[in-house]
């Protein structure tokens, strides 16, 4: 399973009632999660007792929530994400050394221009985060050769 799914009684790797209320608010700021749907009790019990959530509707058996909390997509440092499409992400005015993104790194991901990118832990357990050292004010990052798919293009590339 991957560590960020979230299944019936089951989320970030284990049962909910393994996750302590901090815990899970951590969690969920790593991976930028602002809403949920619950489907199960135990989703439910954990979620809705969580300090800056909110219940926003019942549809049946799903319950949705709201964060109150928006971490963005950026850990630490500045930078605006100004395109985020398959094999692409652009980055303005970045700054701050790392600059550390709640994006998973990979292997083979480049940055345009070039730079130093590399893996950061940053939730044990889980795939490590992209840390850009010294980055440029503009910066690309993306997976293999080649500048990447244009965001336009994103929608053919699942036909």
């Amino acid at each position: 399973p991957i560590f960020a799914s979230t299944w019936d009684a089951f989320a970030f790797g284990k049962p909910f009632s393994e996750h302590a209320s901090s815990e899970l608010l951590a969690l969920l700021d790593a991976y930028n999660v602002r809403w949920m749907l619950c489907h199960s009790a135990s989703c439910r019990s954990a979620i809705s007792g969580l300090t800056g959530v909110s219940k926003v509707s019942v549809m049946g058996p799903v319950t949705a929530y709201r964060r109150a909390a928006n971490p963005g997509f950026i850990v630490q440092g500045e930078g605006r994400i100004v395109s985020r499409c398959v094999n692409r992400l652009e980055i303005e005015d970045a700054s701050g050394s790392p600059l550390i993104l709640r994006y998973h790194w990979v292997p083979g991901l480049v940055s345009l221009p070039a730079g130093r990118i590399e893996p950061i832990d940053l939730v044990s357990g889980a795939r490590p985060f992209i840390a850009v050292y010294d980055p440029p004010q503009h910066l690309v990052l993306r997976v293999g050769e080649g500048a990447g798919l244009e965001c336009d293009q994103r929608g053919s590339f699942y036909k």
